[in-house]
């Protein structure tokens, strides 16, 4: 190969300091020491290349000794010869010359062997796969491992790099899996806090909302209590005024009457003389109603406080997770159909009547749809146990029920729809509604088929029971 030989020449020449043709020792001992060789072992690699003696290596004696063509970087002590690369590659392959030890002469690359535990002299170049230890080729010509199965190292270590790289590589993968998760978690964890944040907006918003219509309401409370009670206080007032013209009245009559009586004795006749007048007038006196009218001074208005009440505690933030499939966080994130549920303060609204149990979406501050809680948004939702599910088949929920109605009034109303287990009727009292439980799905669903019902004469609501804490 023209190449080969142009490139050894080159080498040879870089090495050739004095130009002579030839390499004489002091110039290889320079080129070796620079990778740090003993004096000895310069001088075994020198008598080893100068293949005829004469002190100097010719460029013929620096070629690979096998393909004379390439430089002979490698020097193999138990071949005695100087070799390329690739000839040492391909020498020391098989068999007991794996075990050669060979040295690189020019920088060529070679793996540094162990020496063998049995067999210092040798470098370990196999591995026993019977006991599973390191070996050298004489352990399995002359050795204990002679009847041993072995493999030879390189392989070996090929063979367990490749394991332990395709092992890494799954790691790696957990590794990338744990990693997105890790940004799935944080992801949730951001959509948790917005949707808190959004939550605690409609709450507030709602509230503020509530209150100013309670405190409309109270000033046209106190609007109308002032102008009823300045209706009255006008008739008082005219009833006042009235008595107080009849007390003068009747007071001035009085003095008269007296005044008269005196002077009677002294002028018996002009007293005669002037008794019609006097008797006429006292008649007139006597005719006024000096007692005070009938005037209705009671407020008949109220407020109705139970109602309100009623209200205020069915007031609850209901979580209605358990009632909506799961979702993981990926579901909602950042996708267009999510910003379109997410509802605003502007909705918010008071409900005309109280619902049996009220969450907030129920009370409009949100828009939310059936079934989907603001806080829903990009948030894992938590998939129902088995036993809830049939907790919520199984029952129903009535509502608009007459305060005084009995759990025997509910059976009643339901009879022929199959067998009840429990009637939940604490709430009758102060929320109007109540839970009936039957042992069937079946049961429940014939009561469905039913919109209302009557119970003590009011029509009273037939509804699916939602899982709702307390129930």
């Amino acid at each position: 190969d023209p190449l080969l030989q142009k490139s050894a020449m080159d080498v040879f020449n870089s090495l050739d300091v004095d130009g002579s043709g030839s390499l004489d020792q002091s110039e290889v001992r320079a080129a070796l020491s620079r990778f740090g060789y003993s004096e000895e072992d310069m001088s075994k690699i020198i008598t080893s290349l100068d293949k005829d003696g004469d002190g100097t290596i010719s460029f013929q004696e620096f070629l690979c000794h096998f393909c004379e063509e390439a430089v002979g970087s490698l020097w193999c002590e138990q071949c005695d010869a100087n070799l390329c690369e690739p000839c040492s590659k391909e020498l020391h392959s098989k068999g007991a010359w794996k075990g050669h030890l060979v040295v690189p002469i020019m920088g060529g690359k070679v793996n540094k062997r162990r020496p063998c535990a049995e067999h210092p002299g040798h470098p370990i170049s196999q591995v026993c796969t019977t006991c599973f230890s390191l070996c050298c080729a004489h352990c399995f010509l002359d050795g204990k491992h002679a009847v041993h199965q072995s493999q030879d190292v390189d392989e070996m270590y090929s063979e367990i790099k490749t394991r332990l790289q395709d092992s890494v590589a799954v790691v790696q993968g957990r590794v990338m899996v744990a990693r997105e998760a890790l940004g799935d978690i944080a992801a949730a964890k951001n959509d948790l806090a917005l949707s808190s944040r959004e939550l605690r907006g409609e709450i507030s918003a709602g509230c503020s909302k509530i209150r100013s219509e309670v405190n409309a309401k109270l000033q046209e409370a106190l609007a109308k209590l002032g102008e009823t009670k300045g209706g009255i206080s006008i008739e008082l007032r005219e009833a006042q005024n009235d008595m107080e013209t009849k007390q003068q009245s009747l007071a001035g009559g009085r003095e008269a009457a007296g005044r008269a009586l005196q002077l009677s004795r002294d002028n018996p006749f002009d007293f005669i003389n002037e008794a019609p007048v006097l008797e006429s007038e006292l008649t007139a006196l006597e005719g006024l109603e000096a007692e005070m009218r009938e005037i209705n001074i009671q407020i008949d208005a109220k407020i109705n406080w139970e109602a309100i009440n009623r209200f205020i505690k069915q007031l609850e933030l209901h979580d209605e997770s358990v009632q909506s499939p799961p979702r993981s966080p990926k579901s909602t994130r950042h996708s267009p159909a999510a910003k379109q549920q997410q509802p605003t303060a502007n909705q918010t609204a008071v409900p005309a009547e109280p619902s049996a149990v009220l969450p907030i979406e129920g009370m409009g501050m949100g828009g939310t749809t059936p079934g989907q809680s603001p806080r829903d948004l990009g948030r894992p939702r938590v998939a129902p146990s088995p036993r809830s599910e049939s907790l919520s088949r199984s029952a129903i929920y009535v509502n608009n029920l007459p305060n005084d109605a009995t759990e025997e009034d509910i059976v009643t109303a339901f009879n022929g729809c199959g067998k009840i287990k429990m009637v939940n009727a604490r709430h009758i009292a102060t929320g109007g509604f109540a839970f009936v439980f039957f042992e069937s799905d079946e049961g429940a669903q014939k009561a469905l088929e039913r919109a209302q019902v009557e119970v003590r004469g009011h029509s009273v609501n037939v509804l699916a029971k939602k899982l709702i804490p307390g129930a």
